[in-house]
């Protein structure tokens, strides 16, 4: 396995506990702390993947209205 794969599996896992914690709270109105114990995680961790997740979709927002802009031209 070359050391290229392995740190693209760790980005992605992270990736997808940032989502989960993001989904588990914004969407499905867990506390910090109820998040903590399904994923059996410090509280201080998923106020940390919520905060990231968050920024990773604002970055995703310019580039969705980009590609909007693109398929109505």
């Amino acid at each position: 396995r070359l050391q290229g794969d392995w740190s693209s599996d760790v980005c992605s896992s992270d990736l997808r506990a940032d989502r989960e914690a993001f989904i588990l709270h914004a969407s499905e109105g867990f506390t910090l702390d109820e998040i903590a114990v399904i994923t059996d995680r410090e509280p201080e961790e998923v106020r940390g993947s919520i905060e990231l997740a968050r920024e990773h979709l604002r970055h995703l927002a310019p580039l969705a209205s980009r590609f909007n802009q693109q398929a109505v031209s």
